[in-house]
């Protein structure tokens, strides 16, 4: 069979719907199809927990949703508890949080690459007599 003949391919001759050498899309069977649907089975479901998780963060900016549109004494309200935090402490919050992700990506860092060059260095050293008695 020649490489680049339709069944080397993964076409299926479906009959009279191979007509004119169109082939419709379920004449096409691929030996990668249930892997992709394994990958995309596995991505809902971590779209599925990101939402869970971002739950939280989203019920809180639906809280101050009011006091962004002004809608009457619980939107005034809001939004005052906004300003508020706006004009105290939520500088600091994000100064914090911001501090703590650069430390974070830092430690991750050094740690990663300190083991990196650990197992590196060891598996050259443990292998190295393996390698001078097999050259003998």
């Amino acid at each position: 069979m020649a490489a680049g003949s339709a069944c080397h391919l993964g076409l299926q001759h479906a009959g009279p719907l191979f007509l004119n050498g169109l082939r419709p899309f379920f004449a096409v069977t691929h030996p990668a199809l249930p892997v992709l649907l394994a990958r995309m089975l596995r991505m809902a479901g971590l779209l599925l927990l990101a939402g869970v998780l971002a739950l939280p963060v989203l019920a809180l900016l639906a809280s101050w949703w009011p006091g962004l549109q002004g809608a009457g004494p619980a939107g005034e309200q809001a939004g005052s508890i906004l300003r508020e935090m706006a004009a105290t402490v939520l500088p600091g919050y994000v100064g914090t949080t911001l501090w703590l992700a650069l430390l974070v990506a830092l430690g991750a860092a050094l740690v990663g690459t300190a083991t990196a060059a650990v197992v590196t260095l060891a598996s050259n050293v443990a292998w190295r007599p393996l390698h001078a008695a097999s050259s003998t």
